[in-house]
């Protein structure tokens, strides 16, 4: 039992473990609009977003719809850091700030610190979890102390209707709403940095493609046997016929060609998975 942790206000506060899903909305025109629901689907809070904002705006709004909290990102930064504001109702009293940083692909992480924390030296709260499981635990400041579980929501209902549903376990005596903001900035944040893993795997790609028709040419103009085409060229289901044919002709391997790097999240996962025992 930790002590009440109070960020927004004591009436998000409950004596008990709350469960609550956040479900992103799929057919709205930003990718910032949610709803929240306790267990007996009793809509708790709402997230609205800005079409054209450049600080991607979101405002959390209570069932009264009333607004709660302002979530913006900082329009200026560093490279791969992401931070994000956010401000008490609509006006300019910064709460908290949660900076994401640096880049660690498929990791997750968050320093969150309060808007009394000027220097911030040491985060106040934390978040780390895993793009692969799709899940992450929020801890107070030292560490170990845990306040609130997020785990993603894989079920049928939920892929049929196209619903990105995340499922959050809030510890007894912590600002629910708080949790709930910080649920919100890390799937934002997740969504940009699957942006910059998109534009690096297709710089990859097109390295592949470069190195591959350079060697194609010697190969034609030598005489040598053409060199087999990078895995990123082929579809998921050609895959495994190709490394199976590289596995029964060893020598196919000795031939020069463009190094094999996974292109996408499920690709390394694919890998990480058959090299484990």
């Amino acid at each position: 039992m930790v002590n009440p942790i109070t960020i927004i206000s004591s009436r998000f506060l409950a004596s008990n473990p709350l469960d609550l899903s956040i479900i992103r909305n799929p057919f709205t025109l930003t990718r910032g609009n949610y709803t929240v629901t306790d267990a007996d689907g009793r809509v708790m809070f709402e997230v609205q977003g800005s079409l054209f904002s450049l600080v991607s705006r979101r405002v959390l709004l209570d069932a009264a719809g009333t607004p709660i909290l302002t979530l913006q990102r900082q329009l200026w930064h560093l490279p791969f850091r992401w931070e994000w504001d956010v401000y008490k109702g609509d006006s300019k009293e910064k709460i908290f700030s949660a900076i994401r940083s640096p880049y660690i692909p498929y990791k997750t992480s968050l320093n969150v610190f309060l808007g009394c924390n000027t220097k911030q030296n040491v985060c106040d709260f934390k978040v780390e979890g895993s793009w692969f499981n799709q899940s992450c635990t929020i801890y107070a400041q030292d560490g170990t102390t845990t306040v609130a579980k997020m785990q993603k929501n894989h079920s049928v209902e939920s892929i049929a209707l196209g619903k990105d549903r995340f499922d959050v376990t809030v510890y007894p005596n912590v600002d629910y709403a708080f949790i709930v903001a910080l649920v919100v900035i890390l799937d934002q944040s997740k969504t940009r940095f699957q942006c910059v893993e998109e534009i690096l795997g297709q710089g990859i790609q097109f390295n592949e493609a470069l190195q591959y028709t350079i060697e194609k040419h010697d190969a034609t103009a030598s005489g040598s046997p053409l060199p087999l085409q990078p895995l990123s060229f082929l579809t998921h289901q050609t895959r495994l016929k190709h490394i199976e044919s590289r596995e029964v002709n060893p020598e196919a391997n000795n031939m020069p060609s463009a190094p094999l790097i996974p292109t996408s999240s499920n690709e390394i996962e694919e890998e990480e998975n058959s090299s484990s025992p």
